[in-house]
Parts: structure tokens; sequence; C-alpha cells
């Protein structure tokens, strides 16, 4: 191998492992950061979550669709709240939902309050309720739209440790075992400042693969065309 192919496949090596490290930060950015925490009063949970460049965390609670309730969905929605009716002259009608009130901290700092608001989103397994200062948790919002200031936790780079405790419950809501999601810098919504970098990570890589499979080709080729070693001809 001569030293010019020998340069281009370091260069082929550098420029991959380069790329596959956007992609490991892009995906660090993206992932949300879950927990299982039970509802009732004065059980405690923590939450590790590792930020890059810092960034804002939102807390949500995903409920199971049915959980032990079986498959009654009228319950479920004057459990966990949402909307009922139809637009019109009333207006839909918001159902608040039991309470769930926790005391959350990050990095040993001061505690907040939140409550979990109505339920913001309904999947086929889930159901979504934001955590939200107290004054505003009547309010339905989309499960994308913007948080209020007083809901956010402020994360430093490096390993972050949120703590939660449970302060009151809606009582058929005690016992259930939920998931408490910590919301990433990268969301569908939208990137938090400084992560809008990673925002083309994914919708790359096939373009990235095509272009790091035909440069190795090409690379492969230009080596069997290498004329024979001394000793070899």
């Amino acid at each position: 191998m001569t030293d010019t192919l020998r340069r281009q496949w370091m260069y082929w090596q550098t420029a991959l492992a380069v790329f596959l490290l956007y992609l490991g930060a892009a995906n660090v950015a993206s992932l949300q950061r879950v927990t299982v925490l039970t509802l009732q009063p004065h059980v405690e949970a923590q939450l590790n979550v590792f930020s890059m460049l810092g960034h804002d965390i939102y807390l949500d609670l995903d409920f199971g669709r049915s959980a032990a309730k079986g498959e009654d969905d009228g319950r479920r929605t004057n459990e966990l709240g949402g909307v009922r009716g139809w637009p019109g002259p009333g207006g839909n009608v918001i159902f608040a939902g039991l309470p769930v009130v926790l005391d959350v901290s990050i990095n040993d700092g001061a505690w907040k309050r939140l409550s979990a608001a109505p339920a913001s989103r309904v999947g086929t397994y889930t159901i979504t309720r934001n955590l939200r200062p107290e004054a505003t948790v009547a309010q339905i919002l989309p499960a994308n739209a913007g948080r209020e200031e007083a809901a956010k936790l402020v994360a430093h780079p490096g390993l972050n440790r949120i703590a939660v405790r449970v302060v009151d419950v809606g009582r058929t809501l005690q016992g259930e075992d939920v998931e408490l999601v910590a919301l990433p810098p990268m969301q569908a919504s939208g990137p938090q400042p400084g992560y809008g970098f990673f925002l083309m990570a994914f919708w790359l890589i096939p373009l990235a693969m095509t272009l790091f499979v035909g440069w190795a080709v090409w690379l492969l080729v230009l080596e069997t065309r290498q004329p024979p070693g001394p000793g070899l001809a």
C-alpha cells in the first residue's frame, strides 16, 4: 500500500469517527430520561440526567392507559383529566383530574412544588400529564406547548441529579406506579438554544452511510490496482 493510499484510509477512518461521535451526541441530546415513581405521599425517587451543554428540564408523568383500573376510559378521564365535549358556543369542558402534587429539586437546590395538569396527550398505552406550577394546572395545553418559567429545572453541563418527593395524590391514584419523564433538549417541537447543531443528525444518516461506503469501495478498488510489491511479481 502506498503512502498516499494509507493517508486516504486514515482520512476515511477519521471522518467516520467524527460523524459517529456527532451522531452519538445527537442521540444523547434527544433521549428522554425515565424512572418509575410510586404515587404515595412521602415516597421519593431520583433521576439522573446528563446534559452536554446545559438545558432546561421539564417533567411529565406517564400513566398507563388502563393501569389497574380495567378498560374504563371514562374513569381514567375523571382520574387524569382532559377535554370532553365538542367545540361550540360553550366550548370544550376541561376536567382537572385528581391531584398529583410533587416537590422537585435539582442538584440539591431549592425545592419547588409542581402539580400534574390535565392530560395533554393520550397514546395507545399511556396518558401524559405535564408537571406545572399549581396556579396553572387547570389549563389544558398541547404536549409540545411552551412551559412556564417556574416549571423548569436548570441543568448544568455534566451529570445532574433530580430528586422528587410525592406530597399529595388523589385517593384512587394512590399506590399507582407511573413513569417520571425528564424531557430532552432535542424534541419534535424544536431544539433548545445551543442544540440546533444536532438538528440534522438523523436526516444525514442515509447520505453519510452512502458516502462512507462509496468512499471505502473506491479505496478498495485503488488497492487492487496497485502493482505487486517486491518479490511478488
